[in-house]
C-alpha cells in the first residue's frame, strides 16, 4: 500500500514538473516569437520605406527606360569597347550605370559578331550606329534619324521616341519580335540589323535567303528556301530571347541590390539615431538625434561594428521580412 502511494505521489509530482517545464518552455517560445515578430516587424517596415523610395526614384527618374535604351545599345555594339561615341550620349542613370554601366554580358566572341551587311553598294561593315538608327525606326514608327543619335537632349528622359524602353522588358521584347519579322522580310531596307538578327547563321542560310526574298518577283517558296526561313527566324529569335533572359536577370539584380544597400543605410540611420541615451526627447530632431548617436556609440569600437553588422543583416533581411513577419505571426503555442 505505501509503495502504490509512494508511486502515485511521484507520478503527481512528476506532471506538475512536466506542466512546470512545458509552461516554461511555452513561455520562452512566446517571447522569442514576440522578440522576433517585432524585429522583423522593423524590418518589414524598412523594407516598405525602401520599397517606396526606389520605386519613386525609379518613375521620377525614368531609370528602367535608361537601362532598357543603354542594354540595346550594349546589345547592339556587341562589345563593350565598340559603342560608338554617337551612342554615348545615353545616359544610363545612377542605378543602371553602377550595375550595367561596366559589365561585358552583352558581348559576343570576334568570329561570332556581325561583321558585315550586304547592300546594294556592296558589302559594308557592320555598324551599330545604322543598326540603332534602324531599331529607332522600327520601334518608334519615326523616320530614321540623319544621325542615329538615342537622344538629342541628355536631360530629356522620356519621348514617343524611346517610349518602347519605358515598357516592361517581356512587353518591349513583343515590340522587338514584331521590328525583327519586319526586318527578315525586308533584309534590303534594314541591312545592318539584318545582318546583327542573323549572326547566327554564319551567314550561308542569311545570304541564301537574302537573295531569294530580294528578288523583284521572287518564285514561289520551295521546300528548301521554307527550311532555311525558318532556321533563320529560330536563330533570331533565340537571340531576342537571350537578350530579354539577360537583361530581366540584371533588372531583378540591380533592384535587389539597391534594395539591401538602401536598407542597410536606412537601419543603420535608425540604429545610430537610437542609441544615444536620451532618445526620446530628441526623436523628432534627427540631425541631433544623429550627432549625439555618433557621439555614444564613438568611445565604444565593439559597439558601433554591433550596430553596423545589425544595420547589414537587416538590409538582407528587410526584402524578406515580410513574408518571415506573415510565418511568425501564424505560430501560436497551446498546451
Amino acid at each position: 500500500m505505501g509503495a502504490m502511494k509512494m508511486a502515485a505521489v511521484l507520478a503527481l509530482a512528476l506532471a506538475a514538473n512536466t506542466a512546470m517545464a512545458a509552461d516554461e518552455s511555452a513561455k520562452a517560445l512566446t517571447n522569442l516569437t514576440s522578440t522576433l515578430g517585432t524585429y522583423l516587424a522593423v524590418l518589414a517596415g524598412t523594407g516598405g520605406l525602401v520599397v517606396a523610395l526606389l520605386e519613386s526614384y525609379k518613375k521620377l527618374f525614368s531609370i528602367r527606360g535608361k537601362f532598357h535604351r543603354t542594354a540595346v545599345i550594349r546589345w547592339l555594339s556587341q562589345h563593350k569597347s565598340a559603342i560608338p561615341d554617337a551612342l554615348q550620349v545615353a545616359k544610363p542613370g545612377l542605378l543602371s550605370a553602377a550595375v550595367l554601366g561596366g559589365s561585358d554580358h552583352y558581348d559576343v566572341p570576334v568570329g561570332r559578331d556581325a561583321t558585315t551587311a550586304d547592300t546594294p553598294a556592296g558589302a559594308v561593315p557592320y555598324d551599330a550606329e545604322a543598326a540603332y538608327a534602324e531599331f529607332f525606326h522600327l520601334t518608334s514608327g519615326q523616320a530614321q534619324p540623319a544621325e542615329p543619335h538615342p537622344s538629342t537632349a541628355v536631360l530629356r528622359w522620356r519621348g514617343v521616341d524611346r517610349a518602347v524602353f519605358e515598357l516592361e522588358t517581356s512587353r518591349m521584347m513583343s515590340q522587338v519580335q514584331d521590328g525583327a519579322d519586319v526586318v527578315l522580310n525586308n533584309p534590303g531596307l534594314y541591312p545592318h540589323l539584318y545582318a546583327f538578327f542573323t549572326r547566327g547563321s554564319n551567314g550561308t542560310d542569311a545570304a541564301a535567303w537574302k537573295a531569294f526574298i530580294s528578288e523583284e518577283a521572287p518564285p514561289p517558296p520551295t521546300k528548301a528556301d521554307s527550311e532555311r526561313y525558318a532556321r533563320v527566324r529560330m536563330l533570331m529569335k533565340r537571340q531576342l530571347d537571350a537578350f530579354q533572359t539577360v537583361t530581366c536577370c540584371r533588372w531583378e539584380d540591380l533592384n535587389q541590390m539597391w534594395a539591401m544597400v538602401l536598407g542597410a543605410v536606412v537601419l543603420f540611420v535608425a540604429l545610430v539615431m537610437a542609441s544615444q541615451p536620451d532618445f526620446d526627447s530628441k526623436a523628432f530632431d534627427p540631425v541631433v538625434s544623429l550627432i549625439d548617436g555618433f557621439a555614444a556609440l564613438a568611445g565604444d569600437p565593439s559597439l558601433f561594428m554591433g550596430v553596423v553588422l545589425k544595420a547589414a543583416l537587416g538590409g538582407a533581411l528587410a526584402p524578406l521580412a515580410k513574408d518571415l513577419l506573415n510565418s511568425i505571426s501564424s505560430i501560436k503555442f497551446t498546451r
